[in-house]
């Protein structure tokens, strides 16, 4: 690219940042796109707008599907929002947030830290002010939060995870609608909770003869049978315990009683979720990242109503975000 052709991309953002400027002030609700006031795309390259090539910009009414091609572009909603997309991404625009395809989507800007930005993947819904989601694949999703929390959910409102600023999570399908955490058990006013390091949310468990566990690292599988904005409850099937820890010494058994087995804690992720971390565009850099993203997968794993929850290692996210071009994009 010249120096001509950057000076020129440099006044089309500017000016495109006064309109999404101006945008925020004249609308003050949760619409992202709407005939009135549609999103715009603008790339330094061509876009793809329901099947249409667009040279520089183009509006995205509600339902309308953009393409980046070679180059990364910019959406500006109508409620002020910005994000950032890689090259080779395909999404579609509604009313109330954005369906991601494929390719890597960047939240740079958000009309207030209360109205974060809808992206959905798949089965899941990721509701965030900040970070990058990623969909390299039908059937994994990768996100990385940024200043804030990403909340993750399946799109029927169960509650997957809560990404922590600077965590990555990798997202896949599991066999199975089993949910299987580890982590430590607590009690309170009589109810007993797991914290979940994998997901990061606070789960209650139902079952009896839960008492000799409280203080010590489990595994717990069984079904979630409730999920509010909040809060998980999980239905206690299994429980698993580390060989030669003495908790197995102390199990009970009776009406309600969940098993108990021998368990190794923690798990290698699979290699799927491993694969997923290969890269925020779809640049060689990207590419290449892919082998050293995998190996730098963390042990943490978990499975929550069917979707299997991964812990990337920071060496993973730096190494598969670190270039950024007019064709890909970093995890801010």
């Amino acid at each position: 690219m010249t120096v001509q052709n950057k000076k020129m991309n440099l006044i089309l953002t500017a000016t495109l940042g006064l309109v999404a400027s101006s945008l925020v002030r004249a609308d003050s609700s949760n619409v992202l796109s709407s005939p009135q006031k549609p999103a715009v795309a603008w790339s330094s390259g061509v876009l793809r707008i329901d099947g249409a090539d667009h040279v520089g910009s183009g509006n995205l009414l509600p339902g309308s599907r953009l393409d980046t091609l070679r180059s990364a572009g910019q959406l500006y909603f109508a409620d002020g929002s910005r994000v950032r997309l890689a090259a080779a991404t395909r999404m579609s625009v509604q009313a109330g947030g954005m369906r991601l395809e494929q390719g890597a989507a960047r939240i740079d800007a958000v009309a207030s830290a209360n109205r974060p930005v809808s992206i959905s993947a798949g089965l899941l819904e990721v509701r965030a002010t900040g970070g990058l989601v990623q969909r390299l694949r039908s059937n994994e999703v990768v996100v990385t939060a940024s200043q804030s929390p990403s909340e993750v959910r399946k799109r029927n409102g169960v509650l997957v995870a809560m990404v922590r600023p600077g965590e990555t999570l990798a997202f896949s399908l599991a066999p199975s609608a089993e949910t299987r955490m580890v982590g430590t058990v607590s009690v309170t006013k009589g109810k007993f909770f797991l914290t979940d390091g994998t997901t990061n949310v606070v789960t209650e468990l139902q079952a009896n003869c839960l008492e000799p566990y409280v203080g010590k690292q489990i595994q717990v599988k069984g079904d979630l049978t409730n999920s509010g904005e909040d809060r998980r409850v999980l239905a206690v099937k299994e429980i698993g315990v580390p060989p030669g820890s003495g908790v197995e010494n102390v199990k009970k058994e009776g009406a309600g009683c969940p098993a108990v087995v021998a368990v190794v804690l923690g798990g290698a992720a699979s290699g799927a979720a491993a694969a997923g971390t290969a890269g925020a565009g779809t640049t060689a850099a990207g590419t290449a990242a892919a082998g050293a993203a995998g190996s730098a997968i963390g042990t943490s794993t978990a499975v929550i109503a069917g979707v299997t929850v991964a812990g990337v290692a920071a060496t993973a996210a730096t190494i598969a975000f670190v270039v950024e071009s007019d064709n890909s994009i970093s995890a801010k």
